[in-house]
Order: C-alpha cells, then structure tokens, then sequence
C-alpha cells in the first residue's frame, strides 16, 4: 500500500485531505448478476424498473401527433395570474402536448410555462408516464 490510500472490505478509500474522501466501490461480475437475479422478474437489473449501468435498454421513440388534431383548452386564474392550458391530444384521446399561455406576455411566469409546456409535451409523446 501507499500513502493516502486504505483498503477495507469491498471499499477503497483515497484520501485526499482532512476536509474531502472520495469513496469508490468495487463491483465485480459475480456481484452485478447476482443482483441482476435477486432484483425483479422485468430482467432489467432492478426492482423498480430503471436499467443498470452498462445494460442495454431499448431506443425512445417518439409518437408524433398528427398535423389536424383536437385539442382541449381551459382558462384558469392562479394568485391574480391569468392564462390558458390547452392540451393537444392523440387520436385514440390520450393527451400529446400541453400549452400554457400567460397574458403577460414576456414576463418571467410566461417563460417559466413555456419550458414546462415544452418538456412536459416531449415527455407525453416519449411516453413517459406522468
């Protein structure tokens, strides 16, 4: 061993000063497929669903709306902010895109919408479950 460095069990501690300690946990092969057996039935590496690193996972694609398609549209009024939802929707009625229009126009509200608008659309049509 040299200066800085420890080992204990499966941890490797770098020691890098007093104040900071970087920990670097040691996998091995027979650990990552044991818990690939133990973790559920969906063979993909864990409980609740999500992918370990390293494994493959399947491509997103995403589901375009259609270029005619309905929509349905809300006004609302939040803390004396007024504006408009209106949520594009699929043939089958699932919904695909969401707008949210604020009537002040240009102000840090409307813009904080828009973003949200737009990730929430690209999620909805990547299939995202919400």
């Amino acid at each position: 061993m040299y200066a800085g460095h420890e080992t204990r069990g499966p941890l490797k501690r770098f020691v890098m000063s007093a104040a900071k300690e970087i920990v670097i946990v040691e996998h091995s092969k027979e650990h990552s497929l044991n818990a690939s057996k133990e973790a559920g039935s969906n063979g993909s590496g864990d409980a609740n669903g999500t992918h370990a690193v390293g494994a493959e996972c399947p491509a997103a694609v995403r589901r375009r709306l259609p270029d005619e398609r309905h929509s349905l549209t809300h006004h609302f009024s939040v803390g004396g902010q007024e504006g408009y939802v209106t949520v594009g929707l699929y043939e089958d009625g699932l919904p695909g895109e969401l707008f949210i229009r604020m009537a002040k126009e240009g102000s840090t509200v409307s813009g904080l919408m828009d973003s949200f608008a737009t990730a929430v659309s690209l999620a909805l049509q990547y299939g995202v479950p919400l």
